[in-house]
Parts: C-alpha cells; structure tokens; sequence
C-alpha cells in the first residue's frame, strides 16, 4: 500500500483525490424523476422501484402489529435483551441531551432576544437492510426523534432479499421507539 502525504501530492493527484467517484447531477436527476414517480403513481411507483432496487416484490408497504407481533416471537431472546439495554441507554443519553427550559435575556430596553426548543412535527428515519439488519439504525435514529417530542416517526427499511419483506429484528422497532 502506497501512502503519501497530502502537502506532498502535485495539483493532479491533488484534483483526482478530491473528484467524485459518481456524477452528482446524474445521480440527482434519477432521484428526482423517482421522486416524482412515488408523487404520481404513490405505492404502486414503490413496488416498482423496491423490486427495481432490491430484486424483491413486496404487498403491503406498511408493516402491521400482527407482523410486529410475530417478529417479536421470532428474534432470539439474548439479542432481545441486548437490543432493550442499548433502547434504554439510548434513550438515557438523549434526555440528558433535552435543552431544560427556553430562555429569554433583554439585549437593550425593549428589546429581548431567546430561545425556544420545539420539536419537528415528523421525522422519516432510513434504516439500511436488504441483505443484513440494522436494529441499531432504527434506535439510533428512532429514539433521539421520539425523545425530542416528535409526534410521527416513519421507518423505512428495504426488504430482506429472500423473504420480500423487512427483517424482523427492524419490524418489531416499536417495541423499543
């Protein structure tokens, strides 16, 4: 392996380095016209592209409680309990996080400034998957959300290749968010 300090690179190595590996505008094009077949066509447009994408058909795109249920019976009870410990120190920590009150100071006669802390009104958290599961994703972004006081939280997670469905340690997210 090669290394090489970067106050010792010539300006051509230097540009090559700092060069994108893919065409921004390319990849945003494809997003957008994604985006506006999803506003269009809605979940018909996401079965397209989920098995596009992830090579999986899928029904529903909601996961039910029936399927959070069953999940649940189906996640080995030691990763269950480590997956408990992590929600709560998860949780701990961004409680601790929560600003205590809103405060207001008079910068000059009349004049206030302050500030607030409100939460969002929604939040759409990603959790990466179709070949592996990301529970710690779901926490990780879930909880901080719900913490914060945000009333909506949507997971999305692709599907698990073999089944066409999310993996059941990210179905049953509601145990713990």
């Amino acid at each position: 392996m090669l290394y090489k300090k970067i106050k010792d690179l010539t300006n051509g190595e230097l540009d090559n380095l700092m060069e994108r590996a893919s065409d921004l505008m390319a990849v945003r094009d494809a997003v957008e016209t994604i985006l506006e077949d999803v506003k269009k066509e809605g979940d018909s447009a996401l079965r397209h592209y989920t098995e596009k994408f992830d090579k999986a058909r899928i029904g529903a795109i909601e996961v039910t409680e029936d399927e959070i249920n069953e999940a649940m019976t189906k996640i080995d009870p030691s990763l269950l309990k480590h997956l408990d410990k992590a929600a709560s120190n998860i949780r701990k920590f961004h409680e601790a996080q929560l600003p205590r009150d809103k405060w207001f100071v008079e910068i000059s006669p009349g004049v206030k400034a302050g500030q607030k802390t409100v939460p969002l009104r929604s939040v759409g958290a990603y959790v990466p998957g179709g070949r592996a599961s990301y529970p710690s994703t779901a926490l990780m972004t879930i909880i901080p959300a719900k913490v914060a006081g945000v009333k909506d939280v949507a997971m999305c997670t692709p599907p698990a290749r073999w089944k066409g469905k999310s993996h059941d340690t990210c179905s049953c997210k509601s145990r713990w968010c």
